[in-house]
């Protein structure tokens, strides 16, 4: 099958170059969520330290259970994993005009943080 290469638009580029940073910087981490025991990888977690809200802390950057696994509360885990690994202030922002995914956060968060969190500006601090 041939294949084609397309021009990168600026915006994928400079996100592309922010990709990279997961890897090269120590503020930066991202993790694949596996199977226990059989190694299967079921998504990937992205964290940063840019935070909005509060004046240091850690965020969510990108999350992602591929659909197969979700409803299983492998992503509950998985959240909850990432905020123990980095204790203190963390932001988390679900996906702009997605109810799924904001209703998937609140109900993360609520349970971890037994409802002492903050919605505003659509970032959930705690």
């Amino acid at each position: 099958m041939p294949v084609s290469a397309l021009p990168v638009a600026p915006e994928i580029k400079r996100r592309m170059g922010m990709f990279e940073n997961y890897f090269t910087e120590e503020r930066w981490d991202a993790f694949f969520i596996k199977e226990e025991g059989g190694g299967k990888i079921l998504g990937f977690a992205m964290v940063n330290t840019y935070v909005q809200k509060c004046s240091f802390g850690h965020s969510i950057a990108e999350f992602m259970v591929l659909p197969k696994f979700r409803r299983n509360k492998i992503g509950k885990k998985a959240a909850a994993m990432c905020f123990e690994k980095y204790p203190g202030n963390w932001e988390v922002s679900p996906s702009f005009g997605s109810g799924q995914a904001y209703l998937f956060w609140k109900n993360v968060i609520d349970e971890y943080t037994d409802k002492k969190n903050t919605y505003e500006d659509g970032i959930f601090c705690f």
